[in-house]
């Protein structure tokens, strides 16, 4: 099994590109669980961060226990941490350590380089942000030492340079 991990800021693709990838490549898609979890929230605090990091691992655990040929997350716990990191100023020790021992074949990282849409989830819709976050995504996944990859422009542009990876 091969894991891809796609990353990156808010609309930037994201899920389009991850639930694409997962079809294409006959391979189980994980769903980003911050969605699921938040939707019917009015606010959230710093706690919730590690209960929306536990589901992700579940997911990501039922997944991988169907042995797929591809395992594609939608999201990952390095978006998380930068959520954290950024909006509460540090992050908690379970998700960084559950994040030293999440697996990876491969990172694809979302450019910000495509239309912000308003989503009611979302807060940061600034571009200057934006390019903050995808620099900041790209300097986690090259420290993971696994091979990334910074995707840029229309989906199939996207998908291609995907493909053309793996």
């Amino acid at each position: 099994m091969r894991i891809l991990r796609i990353i990156g800021g808010e609309s930037t693709g994201k899920s389009t590109l991850a639930t694409t990838l997962a079809n294409e490549l006959g391979g189980i898609l994980v769903p980003e669980m911050a969605r699921i979890y938040l939707e019917h929230r009015a606010s959230y605090e710093q706690e919730d961060l590690w209960r929306i990091a536990e589901l992700q691992c579940e997911e990501e655990f039922k997944a991988f226990n169907q042995s797929p040929s591809w395992m594609v997350c939608d999201t990952d716990l390095h978006v998380i941490q930068v959520w954290s990191e950024y909006k509460y100023n540090n992050c908690s020790l379970h998700i960084l350590n559950h994040l030293s021992q999440q697996a990876a074949d491969l990172y694809v990282v979302c450019g910000a380089d495509i239309p912000w849409q308003f989503d009611p989830l979302r807060e940061n819709p600034d571009p200057l942000e934006r390019n903050m976050f995808e620099r900041w995504y790209a300097h986690l996944a090259e420290s993971t030492g696994k091979p990334f990859l910074v995707v840029r422009g229309t989906e199939p542009d996207r998908l291609q340079q995907v493909h053309s990876l793996i």
